[in-house]
């Protein structure tokens, strides 16, 4: 018909404009009255744009549906309402129809995708300002314990699991690790996980790092306790492998490559008296604490 594009027409039947192309070798430049070959996955929609409010786009690679969100300035169920074909996945070189404009009617060609001038915009949303979207190699190392449990017995099984606290965290936290790996995937970022049973032991850190190749591995999370992370990053340091503690706040041994992700409780405290001293002007604080804590309570 007049005035169809490539985009439009691949829009339509659910296609990308590769697909469309290479069913129709021959079809250079398209004219009206050209038949042309197309899928039969139809949507309900018209296909020539009738104002300057939409324009198609081609779903580039590792591009997400949050991330398509955070580029158009449109939340997630008015892309879906205006893209159907959503609904079964996105996919590299889909076409979709998004909008021209942000919901205060700026051309979002003059917005800077990186830094939206929206106060809706979450500035701190690690997810809205990924970069490096390349795999990425991760070990896990937690204190599983595995040799306590008896493979061919389900009860032994679950009586250590509900006596073994260490055994209980560490499953759990593998639990979340998964689950961020996931979501890592969902926002176009493969992950390629290894994970060691340290058994709770700095000895048997050392022997997983000795018996394994650890030149490209990304990062380390874990282990969890202060002896075995500080462990694992002496090993690791010399190869500038980060090791990430994800649990205990202790005051770790300084090693170069050794995150701890939880502050002590003296930092926490420390920036939380800070914060209430510079935000408490004209307000009534009370301040709770029992005997034990009154050097806390005279901190404030």
């Amino acid at each position: 018909m007049p005035k169809e594009t490539k985009y439009g027409i691949a829009r339509k039947y659910g296609m990308t404009v590769d697909e469309l192309e290479k069913l129709n070798p021959k079809v250079d430049v398209l004219q009206p009255g050209v038949m042309i070959k197309v899928a039969t996955n139809v949507i309900d929609d018209q296909v020539v744009i009738t104002n300057d409010d939409f324009q198609f786009y081609e779903v580039q690679p590792k591009e997400t549906i949050f991330g398509l969100t955070q580029k158009f300035q449109v939340d997630q169920d008015s892309l879906l309402a205006l893209n159907p074909g959503l609904k079964d996945g996105l996919k590299w070189g889909m076409v979709l129809k998004v909008p021209t404009k942000d919901p205060r009617g700026k051309e979002l060609k003059d917005i800077d995708v990186e830094v939206v001038e929206n106060e809706a915009y979450d500035k701190t949303s690690l997810a809205s300002n990924l970069k490096d979207f390349s795999p990425k190699n991760l070990v896990l190392m937690l204190p599983f314990n595995l040799s306590k449990v008896k493979n061919d017995s389900i009860s032994n099984s679950r009586e250590v699991i509900l006596n073994d606290r260490v055994m209980r965290v560490s499953l759990d936290f593998n639990s979340g690790v998964l689950m961020a790996v996931e979501r890592a995937k969902e926002l176009g970022i493969s992950t390629n996980l290894k994970v060691y049973d340290t058994q709770q032991q700095p000895g048997k850190v050392s022997s997983i790092i000795a018996s394994n190749n650890f030149s490209n591995v990304d990062a380390v999370i874990g282990p969890l306790f202060q002896a075995t992370s500080e462990e694992a990053a002496a090993q690791l340091a010399d190869s500038k492998v980060p090791v990430i503690s994800p649990i205990t706040n202790r005051d770790l041994r300084w090693l170069p490559n050794l995150y701890q992700a939880r502050p002590s409780d003296e930092m926490l405290r420390e920036a939380m008296i800070n914060y209430i001293k510079e935000n408490s002007q004209g307000k009534n604080v009370i301040i709770v604490a029992d005997a034990a804590h009154a050097g806390v309570r005279n901190l404030g």
